[in-house]
């Protein structure tokens, strides 16, 4: 797949981290491909380090890490992490 592709993948966020994120989605990545990511409050560019086949909440796909090459967060405090005692 190359990039920038004409239909955009989709997934789902499941950790974030400052320096990069694990998704789950139903295309294949290969490790050190860089695909752009982007949704609300967060725009990357990204490294593929890995991508493992399994069922992820239910459904057949893929669990994606990345580092990120460039990343900009929108959102102020509270995007990341928020908690209440």
């Amino acid at each position: 797949m190359g990039w920038p592709q004409a239909v955009p993948c989709r997934g789902v966020a499941c950790d974030l981290s400052p320096h990069g994120m694990q998704f789950y989605g139903g295309q294949k990545l290969v490790p050190y491909q860089v695909i752009k990511i982007e949704d609300n409050g967060l725009l990357a560019i990204a490294r593929v380090r890995y991508c493992v086949s399994g069922v992820f909440c239910g459904k057949t796909g893929y669990r994606v890490g990345v580092e990120f090459l460039t990343v900009s967060f929108s959102e102020g405090r509270g995007r990341l992490f928020s908690a209440r005692v």
